[in-house]
């Protein structure tokens, strides 16, 4: 049924779970994309001072880094291979994940040698794309099932690109052009 459908990537009680519902979540998992790209460049100039001595993804929500929120999303939804593109503070970043063993994940690093935007920072892991995989910013508190419901958009549509928007107001635009 419709409701058990937008279940499957949710999160599921010990009562929602079926074993097709079960089924369905291993296989979106198991699906292409398996890779990740996280830009994790940029230098955080709107939250100075915070990030004067700590990159903007290792800054602390609830006693975790932002950065876990999303490492630990895409794992729920079955990234295998993340790609992180740092550059301001970015031993910092290297230092954290490591090789992505604490998240099941192996993990590579790309420096963006010069800050000039999220285009230029994938640019800079072009070697690391040679299949689908996902792009997205280091720098979002994304609930566990974010990726995997993308994920499951994306393989229900057999789309060839999927992106998700966030509404901003027109102020909020103008004061970060």
């Amino acid at each position: 049924s419709g409701s058990e459908k937008s279940k499957l990537a949710g999160q599921l009680t010990s009562d929602d779970r079926t074993p097709q519902l079960e089924n369905e979540l291993r296989a979106v998992q198991k699906a292409l994309p398996r890779k990740a790209v996280v830009l994790a460049a940029g230098k955080g100039k709107r939250l100075h001072p915070h990030t004067n001595n700590t990159p903007k993804p290792l800054l602390q929500h609830q006693d975790q880094p932002i950065l876990d929120y999303v490492l630990q999303a895409l794992v729920y939804a079955g990234i295998e291979e993340v790609c992180l593109v740092t550059h301001y503070l970015g031993h910092q970043i290297e230092e954290y994940v490591g090789n992505g063993e604490k998240w099941g994940i192996t993990a590579s690093y790309r420096d963006q040698l010069e800050p000039l935007g999220s285009g230029h920072a994938l640019q800079s892991a072009a070697d690391f794309l040679t299949e689908p995989c996902f792009v997205l910013a280091s720098d979002y508190l994304l609930p566990p099932n974010f990726i995997l419901d993308l994920k499951a958009a994306y393989l229900a549509r057999a789309a060839d690109i999927g992106v998700s928007l966030k509404q901003l107001p027109t102020e909020e635009l103008a004061s970060r052009s």
